[in-house]
């Protein structure tokens, strides 16, 4: 299986994303998991498509476990509770992350990015680079502009409706060939 066409992964019992479940998945835009708990080292290392991923109950973020994903631009992480160095390392188009519960972050999870708003509790004292603190009671204003042009579906498209057309003219083919095979053992019979 070529993993690198991925491009959207509905999986509602999926709990845990092991160390490099979905690494270098380029073209993989959506995640869904209603049960994702836990997402390992380097498990979205490289998935330069990915646009939205269930993180609402997601409670462990390791390391590096979403470093390089170019297209995320906000995320919410509901449940989690401690925010570890370079999770989002050279995540560049990264601007918002909500963490209404977050108690502990270490200093470098946004590693490499220019500014993150991370909103989060007023009583986070926890010093984090690259980073404005603000209350997660604050509403964020921030505007996307995203613009997804779906190359790979109007790949598929072109590529199916050229599989019905040859499957047309094997058919007409072999039409053509029993038609050839009938008029021969004729003649040959006669």
């Amino acid at each position: 299986m070529n993993h690198q066409a991925i491009l959207f992964v509905h999986c509602p019992k999926l709990e845990v994303v092991h160390e490099e479940g979905f690494k270098f998945c380029r073209a993989m835009r959506y995640l869904y998991s209603k049960r994702l708990r836990t997402i390992k080292t380097d498990a979205f290392l490289g998935c330069l498509s990915l646009v939205k991923i269930s993180l609402g109950n997601v409670t462990e973020l390791e390391p590096r476990s979403l470093m390089c994903c170019q297209s995320l631009v906000s995320v919410h992480l509901e449940k989690l509770t401690f925010l570890q160095n370079m999770v989002f390392q050279t995540s560049y188009s990264l601007k918002k992350v909500h963490c209404p519960v977050l108690q502990r972050a270490e200093q470098k999870p946004f590693q490499s990015i220019k500014q993150v708003s991370l909103f989060c509790p007023e009583e986070m004292t926890d010093e984090v680079a690259n980073c404005q603190k603000l209350p997660s009671s604050k509403r964020s204003q921030i505007q996307e502009v995203l613009c997804i042009d779906f190359v790979e579906r109007k790949k598929l498209v072109r590529s199916v409706n050229m599989n019905r057309r040859l499957i047309r003219i094997m058919l007409a083919s072999k039409h053509f060939l029993e038609q050839v095979g009938q008029q021969t053992s004729e003649v040959i019979g006669e």
